[in-house]
């Protein structure tokens, strides 16, 4: 059985205490700066999105086993494991239903901005603005004009695309100077590559409300850097400050994969930073702060990877096997025990089981002691658990299924094979 739903359950919760430790330390050290803001919550996100890729993970032994459990045990066993991989397999139609509608979205949202670009028309009278602007920040953007946008978006890589609403043309002047030097610093910063892969990322995680609030932080840092940009571009505060709220009324979103000039969860810490002077710190100082912000961060999802830890599947060199000539109390069967002339069967072939991924989850470590019925043709007979580890997450069928396809050389009687019982100890440890 595969690892994802475990390691899904635990990535959820590792990525709730980012989240949650992200805004604690964001709040602690008082990241009022733009700079230093956006690349808190950028790298915030970042390290989120490679959490699965970048931490140590716990690994687990196989383990050896025995024959056949009795029929009581077996039973109760089987019942719980049989149901698990049905429960697994919802779970997991769930998951990819709600990924397959997420992408579909995002789908949509692409190939309607395609359809806006085709049908917008030319800037007219705008064109010396968009002209002169392009060249004074470097960028070669298409700036058009639709009736079918409410506020301005931005998108595209290889041609950056910026559709302004038609009401644009009746704005004064440097508001239409604040409007387009903020979309074009986006073009300048590439930033919609980010929004493009935030939201593919948030679309893998849409049952997870910490990925949609570490891309709503993200989002608005680089909002919050990119109107710091604008305004020292334009040099007019209230201009800027005009802008914004000129499209605070409108839904200026049209597709989930642009990159819009306004969003209304964003608007009170959009303006309360236009309005406010920035926080006056030097460079350096910038940098210690943030440098010390992200290090209590990582520190604190240090410790929690190491409290709740992702799975990796089992190795195969540590189990512990042991057979031992030792007497159960409840004999399995008539065969013989070793001594008084009976020699104990010795391994010509073993297998070592592998943990479950539910014993994984809940790290499950021990011992399982079996009586193992050894045939006088080498192969396993009846098996007795003398020692249960666990009936409900299958790691003693594991090691039961396991151990019956073991082939001993017989045990011996006068010379001759006979039916052997020895008890085997199937030790499962997991491996830091």
């Amino acid at each position: 059985m595969t690892l994802w739903l475990p390691n899904l359950a635990v990535y959820s919760a590792q990525l709730l205490a980012l989240a949650v430790a992200a805004a604690c330390v964001s709040r602690l050290f008082v990241l009022r700066h733009p700079t230093s803001t956006a690349q808190f919550w950028h790298l915030a996100l970042l390290g989120a999105a490679a959490l699965p890729l970048v931490q140590p993970r716990l690994s687990a032994g196989a383990a050896d086993s025995a024959v056949r459990v009795v029929p009581a045990v077996l039973g109760t066993a089987n019942s719980a494991h049989a149901a698990w991989p049905a429960i697994t397999g919802v779970l997991w139609l769930v998951w990819m239903v709600g990924a397959a509608w997420q992408a579909g979205l995002l789908t949509l949202g692409l190939l309607r901005l395609r359809g806006l670009r085709r049908r917008a028309v030319d800037v007219g009278a705008l064109g010396p603005r968009v002209s002169r602007l392009n060249a004074l920040l470097g960028t070669d953007a298409d700036v058009r004009l639709s009736d079918e946008v409410q506020g301005p978006v931005t998108f595209g890589l290889r041609r950056a695309t910026v559709l302004l609403p038609l009401a644009t043309r009746d704005m004064a002047s440097d508001t239409v100077d604040a409007v387009l030097c903020h979309e074009l610093l986006h073009v300048k910063r590439w930033d919609w590559l980010w929004t493009v892969a935030e939201a593919a990322w948030a679309s893998l995680l849409w049952f997870h409300p910490a990925a949609r609030y570490l891309v709503s932080r993200s989002s608005l840092a680089r909002e919050l850097m990119v109107d710091a940009q604008t305004i020292a571009v334009t040099q007019d505060r209230r201009a800027y400050a005009q802008a914004l709220l000129q499209f605070a009324g409108n839904s200026t979103q049209p597709a989930t994969v642009a990159t819009p000039f306004f969003t209304r969860r964003h608007l009170p810490d959009r303006v309360a930073f236009i309005v406010n002077q920035e926080v006056g710190m030097q460079p350096r100082g910038r940098f210690a702060v943030t440098s010390a912000a992200l290090t209590v961060l990582a520190l604190a999802v240090t410790l929690v990877i190491r409290a709740v830890p992702m799975l990796s599947a089992a190795g195969h060199d540590d189990t512990a096997v042991r057979v031992d000539a030792v007497r159960s109390t409840e004999p399995v069967s008539q065969a013989s025990r070793p001594g008084n002339g009976t020699t104990v069967p010795t391994v010509v072939h073993q297998e070592k089981p592998q943990y479950t991924a539910e014993a994984l989850a809940a790290k499950i470590q021990g011992d399982v002691i079996l009586d193992v019925v050894v045939l006088e043709n080498g192969t396993v007979g009846e098996v007795s658990v003398v020692k249960s580890l666990d009936t409900v997450h299958g790691l003693d069928n594991a090691a039961i299924s396991t151990v019956k396809r073991w082939r001993f050389e017989p045990g011996t009687r006068d010379g001759k094979p006979v039916s052997v019982t020895v008890a085997i100890a199937v030790t499962f440890t997991l491996k830091d």
